[in-house]
């Protein structure tokens, strides 16, 4: 489920802190994104529609804390040939990162977070008038490594583009991925943004919208 629910990336910055950052850390948001993940065995898409929320909260030394909730919904029906599926699919997860933040210009700041994340999901597949219901748990870790990029010195439009790795213990295995951003900045307080993503193993992607409240 690493591949429905978990998004973006990252590493080490080789960097050095040398301007101060004219960009938020303090921040609360909301999010929704479509998460696409293409099956070969059905020769289909499957679809999870995802709704977040999330506060960060910067700390001392350009350091930051975030908290993130998600549910994400798969509500799909699915053929081999022979029969019709119907599969219901609904994971909740929850996460915090830690993250550092390294401004290198008043429009730019590099910045790298870790993050642990628990997701609960809850699966029912039925056929035929029968059904199968299962409940499974997945602890996963990211790492992403990015920037954020201030295209106007108003400040008014922003671009964050982003590489990151997650791993879970399910499937075992280590997922990359890319990323990128843009932002408006509306207020000073107040911004909105598109997202996209995809992930560099397979064919996996995802796209939403969200807003930020800066306080």
């Amino acid at each position: 489920m690493k591949k429905i629910l978990l998004p973006l990336v990252l590493s080490i910055v080789p960097a050095v802190a040398n301007a101060d950052s004219s960009f938020s850390y303090d921040a609360f948001g909301a999010s929704y994104s479509r998460n696409v993940v293409p099956d070969e065995d059905l020769n289909q898409d499957l679809i999870a529609n995802e709704f977040g929320a999330s506060v960060t909260k910067e700390l001392q030394n350009q350091w930051y804390l975030g908290v993130a909730a998600s549910q994400s919904v798969v509500d799909e029906t699915v053929s081999d040939g022979n029969y019709n599926y119907d599969l219901e699919l609904t994971a909740t997860g929850l996460n915090v990162s830690l993250g550092r933040y390294f401004p290198q210009t008043e429009q730019l700041d590099l910045f790298v977070n870790a993050g642990l994340a628990h997701i609960n999901s809850e699966l029912e597949v039925s056929v035929s008038g029968f059904s199968i219901s299962d409940e499974f748990m997945l602890t996963a870790l990211s790492a992403s490594f990015g920037a954020r990029i201030l295209l106007d010195r108003a400040g008014t439009f922003e671009v964050s583009p982003a590489l990151g790795l997650s791993w879970d213990d399910q499937s075992e295995e280590t997922d990359m991925g890319l990323g990128v951003s843009f932002a408006v900045n509306l207020t000073e307080q107040f911004a909105t943004y598109a997202d996209a993503s995809a992930s560099i193993n397979d064919e996996n992607y995802s796209y939403g919208v969200g807003f930020r409240v800066y306080y």
